[in-house]
């Protein structure tokens, strides 16, 4: 039997923390050591997203000084 080759395959996954909407004229005005409020707790959970679709929940926790994220859930791969 063929190895499945797309297992061994890289992709990149992103933690997406939150989103937040600016106009082009905000994003002109913006300034090194501006800070950006978001809508969005710390404790609430991040989105984890592979090629841009949506693969499950984490939250951030603090790993030796790092951030990191423990997975809450993952959604069924589609068929």
């Amino acid at each position: 039997m063929a190895e499945n080759k797309v297992e061994n395959l890289s992709v990149q996954v992103t933690i997406e923390l939150a989103r937040k909407w600016m106009t082009f004229q905000q994003i002109g005005e913006l300034k090194a050591g501006q800070t950006l409020e978001l809508a969005q707790k710390i404790s609430d959970p991040v989105q984890l997203m592979v090629a841009g679709q949506l693969m499950g929940q984490g939250e951030l926790v603090e790993i030796e000084g790092q951030l990191g994220v423990k997975i809450l859930s993952l959604l069924e791969p589609r068929s």
